[in-house]
């Protein structure tokens, strides 16, 4: 989705409509500067009935999901694991925008061929014609605003005046025919295990099927078919830094030597993924408003309190988590705290210990009022500050194997990983969590994932996030 001018309410218009069971996530470039997108998409987040972030780099696109792109930053499409994700970049204005719907409708016909239902609305200027051309040359669907109901009928004409849009349509009943062309597309095409726009192959099959058997024995990450493109893309640097030439001869020399280093780096690019502070925002809403005051309740004799981020990354979930720990118990020293952070990737795991961040990281989710606080200056980046680095022990832990000794659990945040196993895999991590959670204690997984049939936990209702609560405790939530 595509606006500007008057492009706010209109945008509101059609997300409010939207129902809660939308079977597709959303994404919207409207022009706006930094901070304005966020306050924007909190905006959208409180009045509808899906859940609406600001995107974030690696943020799966899930089905429900609403992304707004962030201020001066162009958002596109991008090939995940499991799904698509969003991507983001600092690269030329487009049409004076950016972010640029130009950029976004773009990488989506490049992602996802001609199944994009794309809607512009009231837009000034020329930004998303040369996008819709690449949609409609792709077989997609475009759906405009009509003149009467634009504020600017800039963008929604010019794309109507070229003869690409499939129908133009009045704003009350935008939704509702968004809502009708999705279901027309349910009806005609029956369901596959993938539906994307497959990208020539490159890599040779026999190279592939190597890569996904060393990242899958060493993390239990399956990469489906369909996948090569996102190998290529993730192992380029690696191929450019070991002087291989080209990725087949990479995966040759992996063969021919005994495993070590370089294995460990490939299988660390194919399974590293970014994170954000404070992501997607609902779950810390629950863990603040909900989580935290019933445990430190049940918890008040023993004064003790662990949380653990599971899939840590390069730290900013563990380090939000004890932003959130440090400033609710500031005023009550006497709670022995801490925050395990872990994750597979030897590097992830040193550049959380580190606690350093730049610029452009501190900027995709972190308040400054909470960076100033938290945060000192260190050259051209951020250091985390002592006391909240006190809180996090980071350790290298593998999911999918046998966990190490781990203390007593409160809290687990296994968000966004779960979709990236079997289901089989799923299971067992779930048993294992399940094992070091103390009773009564919370798990918080991703929009898309649920805890399958491991019974030991219960659903917590709490507005748009996934909580789950291990059974037997005490708690009030």
């Amino acid at each position: 989705m595509g606006a500007s001018i008057g492009g706010p309410d209109a945008v509101a218009a059609v997300v409010r409509a939207l129902p809660s069971d939308l079977p597709v996530p959303v994404v919207i470039v409207q022009h706006m500067p930094p901070i304005f997108t966020r306050l924007f998409a909190q905006r959208l987040d409180r009045t509808s009935r899906l859940a609406v972030v600001e995107g974030q780099p690696g943020m799966g696109l899930t089905p429900g999901l609403v992304v707004v792109a962030p201020g001066d930053f162009h958002l596109l499409v991008a090939d995940g694991l499991r799904e698509p994700v969003v991507a983001t970049n600092q690269g030329p204005r487009q049409n004076g925008c950016r972010p640029a719907v130009d950029v976004l409708f773009g990488s989506a016909a490049a992602m996802f061929g001609g199944r994009v239902l794309a809607c512009v609305l009231t837009v000034m200027g020329q930004d998303g014609l040369h996008g819709s051309r690449r949609l409609h040359a792709a077989g997609s669907e475009i759906v405009v605003q009509d003149e009467a109901t634009s504020v600017v009928w800039g963008m929604p004409g010019a794309v109507a005046t070229a003869g690409l849009a499939d129908r133009v349509v009045p704003l009350p009943r935008i939704a509702a025919d968004l809502s009708d062309a999705l279901r027309r597309a349910r009806d005609e095409a029956p369901p596959s295990p993938d539906r994307r726009r497959r990208r020539p192959m490159t890599i040779a099959a026999a190279s592939f099927a190597y890569v996904r058997e060393l990242v899958h024995r060493r993390s239990a990450i399956y990469l489906e078919a369909g996948k090569e493109y996102l190998v290529e893309s993730r192992l380029q640097p690696i191929v450019q830094a070991s002087g291989a030439s080209t990725l087949d001869r990479l995966v040759s020399r992996l063969r021919s030597s005994p495993e070590g280093s370089l294995h460990a780096q490939v299988v660390e690019a194919i399974t590293t993924n970014e994170t954000s502070w404070f992501r997607d925002r609902h779950p810390f809403d629950a863990f603040e408003s909900v989580i935290l005051p019933d445990l430190l309740s049940c918890r008040a004799q023993e004064r003790r309190l662990t949380v653990w981020s599971a899939a840590a990354a390069s730290g900013q979930e563990a380090y939000s988590i004890a932003m959130v720990l440090h400033e609710r118990l500031a005023a009550d020293p006497g709670w022995d705290v801490r925050v395990l952070a872990s994750d597979l990737s030897e590097q992830m795991v040193r550049r959380t210990r580190a606690g350093r961040y730049s610029q452009l990281e501190v900027n995709r989710g972190l308040p400054a009022a909470r960076l100033v606080r938290h945060f000192s200056r260190a050259g051209t980046e951020w250091q985390v500050n002592e006391p909240l680095r006190r809180l996090v022990e980071v350790r290298q832990l593998n999911l999918a194997a046998p966990f190490p000794p781990l203390p007593p659990i409160d809290v687990t945040f296994l968000r966004n990983v779960l979709i990236y196993f079997q289901v089989d895999s799923r299971r067992q991590i779930l048993q294992r969590v399940r094992r070091v959670l103390r009773p009564g204690g919370y798990l918080l997984l991703g929009a898309a994932e649920t805890t399958l049939d491991v019974d030991a936990f219960e659903r917590v209702p709490h507005n748009k996030a996934t909580v789950y609560r291990l059974r037997g405790g005490q708690g009030s939530a």
